[in-house]
């Protein structure tokens, strides 16, 4: 970047990942800083209370960047990650400058609520692994799984690692998300990503985010759920051609 002093970038993983999730990415990004924490319940981060919801989510998220002395950031999120980009973009727009949603919803359909408290009863019960095969499924086309290269293994070995009851808290909460009447209220520059054959409900919600944020910027990327790892090079840098172009909104408080 031209910038002396460029925005950070922080990035906020999925569901039963890590920060390990954005390390292919963050190869391309050598002119941005940037930062990638475990969300509540992954990796080495504790998970949120029983029962926290996105409001706690935020404010967690809050702490870490007072922890860390960054002000004002960019703040990109994947799925789970997502749904904390919007709804800190509409609660604490002090601290977003841009704003990148990637295969996220502002709400879940009632179908999918249903699975995510069953999903966590089911991990609660087994363990993590009983979600694998649901999980690469979900996330990769059938010719990643074919190839079944690193990021199928880093996918299944994280999540494997992935605290049980990290994880379940973490379905709780999307089982009860909703940022549907906070969206109109961002105003920050918002780049909406989605792979172009992920689930309906993901593919839906971009339309749902251009209509409600009218600063919405939508790009479309090979793959499934887990596109950003497999169109890592159109993802990186659909990105960092976001968080590089002025805007006159960055100078708002």
């Amino acid at each position: 970047m031209a910038d002396a002093d460029p925005t950070p970038l922080v990035l906020l993983h999925p569901l039963g990942s890590n920060g390990d999730f954005f390390d292919h990415a963050r190869l391309r990004w050598t002119d941005v800083p940037t930062w990638a924490p475990d969300l509540p319940g992954h990796g080495a981060t504790p998970p949120l209370a029983l029962g926290a919801g996105l409001d706690e989510l935020s404010l967690h998220l809050v702490s870490w960047l007072d922890q860390h002395d960054l002000g004002q950031v960019d703040v990109l999120g994947v799925s789970l990650g997502g749904l904390a980009v919007q709804h800190l973009a509409a609660r604490h727009p002090e601290r977003v400058r841009r704003a990148v949603v990637v295969d996220a919803v502002p709400r879940y359909p009632d179908v999918m609520r249903a699975m995510w408290r069953d999903r966590a009863a089911l991990v609660r019960r087994r363990g993590t692994r009983a979600v694998v095969d649901a999980t690469i499924e979900m996330w990769f086309t059938d010719e990643a799984r074919a190839d079944a290269g690193p990021p199928i293994t880093q996918t299944v070995r994280v999540l494997e690692s992935t605290s049980a009851e990290g994880y379940a808290r973490a379905c709780d909460l999307l089982a009860g998300a909703d940022t549907t009447d906070l969206l109109p209220g961002i105003d920050r520059p918002i780049l909406v990503m989605c792979g172009t054959h992920d689930a309906p409900p993901f593919r839906d919600a971009v339309l749902q985010l251009e209509q409600s944020v009218p600063t919405t910027t939508t790009v479309w990327l090979p793959g499934r759920h887990a596109a950003a790892l497999e169109s890592t090079a159109a993802f990186a840098d659909a990105v960092a051609t976001f968080v590089r172009t002025p805007s006159h909104q960055e100078a708002r408080p």
